[in-house]
Formats: structure tokens, C-alpha cells, sequence
């Protein structure tokens, strides 16, 4: 699993790097709140995981009405409200890896596969709820950009010699 993500890691800056970026004064200055976002945004995946899971339990007790204009499966549900409660967890763990200097960039690497399963999800919900395809696609490969310009920021720990 680990040798996945170093490979698309590689792979996505190799593709982001021909973009034009962000000059790094104008990066500097959101690197004091990128922490308390993604606090915020894992407490938030946190609590629509939450949802999504009580959801899924509840789904036969909604009136037959709603059941059928939700006319989303339970099942979907429940696996959505998994992966968001680990997203959050995982957004979670960036916030606190972002906070400290020693461990900016292993909390990139959790906000990184925080990316992955949004991903994921949203491909999810293209198939399972006929969302709009141009505009999740915008939003997921804006949101990589921004990711990978800020990783010039958290980079990787020099090997001591």
C-alpha cells in the first residue's frame, strides 16, 4: 500500500509539474490555516460519516415516500459513511502532523490519502448518484493542484548522511 502511494505521489507531480504555480509568498501565507481546515473538514467528514452510517441502519424505518425519492441503496451508504468516518480520521491525523514542524510532512502524506478516498467517493457518487461529471472532475483535479503545490512547502525529510 505504501509503494502505491509513493508511485502515484510520483506519478501526480510528474503531471502537475508542467502547470504554472503558485508563487510560494502567496502559498506562505495559508500555511497557518491549512491545519485548522483540514481540522475542520475532518470534523465534518467525521460527522456526514456519522450520518451516513445512521442512515444506512435507519433506511427501512424512512416512509416509503422518501425511501423512494432518496432511491439510494442503503448499502452505499453504509460504505459511504465508512469511508468518510476514515476520512476524517484522517484528516484528523494531518491536522495534528501539519501543526508540528518535525511531522509536516507525514501529515501532507495523510492529507494526500485523505485525497485518494474523496476520490474515490466521488467516482462513487458518478456512478451510484448520477452526479454531474464535469464539475466533480474540475473540483477533484483542482483540489489535487492544490495539494501537490503545497507539498513544495511540507517536503520530504532530507536523509542524514
Amino acid at each position: 500500500m505504501v509503494r502505491f502511494f509513493k508511485k502515484l505521489i510520483k506519478n501526480l507531480e510528474k503531471f502537475f509539474s508542467s502547470f504554472p504555480h503558485i508563487p510560494q509568498k502567496t502559498l506562505k501565507i495559508f500555511l497557518p490555516i491549512i491545519p485548522w481546515y483540514l481540522f475542520l473538514k475532518g470534523l465534518i467528514s467525521i460527522i456526514n460519516g456519522l450520518r451516513s452510517l445512521s442512515g444506512s441502519f435507519q433506511f427501512g424505518s424512512l416512509p416509503r415516500i422518501f425511501s423512494k425519492l432518496m432511491d439510494i441503496n442503503p448499502v452505499f451508504l453504509f460504505w459511504n459513511g465508512i469511508l468518510l468516518l476514515f476520512i476524517g480520521f484522517l484528516y484528523m491525523s494531518a491536522f495534528t502532523g501539519l501543526a508540528q514542524k518535525k511531522t509536516q510532512y507525514a501529515g501532507w502524506q495523510n492529507w494526500f490519502q485523505a485525497a485518494v478516498l474523496i476520490s474515490i467517493i466521488r467516482l462513487s457518487q458518478i456512478v451510484f448518484q448520477q452526479t454531474q461529471v464535469l464539475w466533480l472532475i474540475f473540483v477533484t483535479f483542482l483540489s489535487w493542484y492544490l495539494i501537490f503545490e503545497f507539498k513544495k512547502l511540507y517536503d520530504s525529510p532530507k536523509p542524514k548522511k
